[in-house]
């Protein structure tokens, strides 16, 4: 998107049950009710309660198209 941050958005996370770090990065998800596609940028495993939590940011062409 053009003129648009693609650092990790703050409000854009999902939750996966189970440690998927290293599995889904690159994973391109959505679309939203806008239209729009996320990309995972970042996961993070908390082994306390089993969950990844996935780190969106806006997809690119680039991230679409592999």
């Amino acid at each position: 998107m053009a003129g648009v941050s693609n650092e990790y958005l703050s409000w854009a996370k999902l939750n996966y049950p189970g440690d998927l770090r290293g599995k889904i990065e690159g994973q391109v998800v959505g679309p939203n009710r806008m239209g729009e596609l996320f990309v995972i940028r970042a996961t993070e495993y908390n082994a306390e309660t089993d969950v990844t939590t996935a780190h969106l940011a806006y997809a690119t062409t680039e991230d679409v198209e592999k």
